[in-house]
């Protein structure tokens, strides 16, 4: 009987220290979604090769994961920040293997359209941005820009990665 309750025992232990930290796992969240984001924007003539992008950044809370914007559309491309006073401009822009990965894999998107993005701060705040791009092709062909903001987030090897998007009309 007495071996039969230390093997009792042992089997609750074993199982309390594998069952919480797998429920831990299984519960983990990303520290931010996609409500603590908010982006408004607006695109507009530039000049006959260019079309200007305006949008509105809102970061509700701070947290340090990677985030990057993604401007698509078909025919358009090269961008171009417009640095002035109040406006957030980037250091770099390009592309993140990992950020486009999430990007084709949540969005079901064709990999034949290029991606060039950039990244936006970790900081809570408003970033306000003006950035064109360049019209390729035939303009009337152009379809509306859609922005897509990507947070890159991993706890523990989860992968807690989400995009948001929202669509730009002429």
């Amino acid at each position: 009987m007495k071996k039969i309750l230390a093997i009792l025992g042992i089997m609750i232990v074993v199982l309390g220290i594998v069952g919480l930290p797998y429920r831990y796992y299984h519960s983990l969240t990303p520290s931010m979604t996609a409500d603590d984001i908010q982006m408004m924007g607006g695109i507009k003539p530039y000049d006959e090769d260019h079309l200007l992008v305006e949008l509105e950044v809102n970061r509700l809370h701070d947290e340090p994961a990677h985030h990057f914007i993604y401007p698509i559309a078909k025919g358009l491309g090269n961008i171009s920040f417009i640095h002035e006073d109040g406006l957030y401009a980037p250091n770099s822009v390009g592309t993140d293997y990992v950020a486009e990965e999430i990007l084709i894999n949540q969005m079901d998107r064709e990999r034949s359209i290029d991606s060039i993005g950039f990244a936006i701060p970790d900081q809570q705040g408003k970033y306000k941005l003006k950035f064109t791009m360049q019209i390729i092709g035939d303009s009337s062909r152009m379809k509306d820009l859609a922005l897509y903001y990507i947070h890159m987030e991993k706890k523990l090897g989860k992968d807690l990665s989400w995009v948001k998007k929202i669509t730009l009309q002429r």
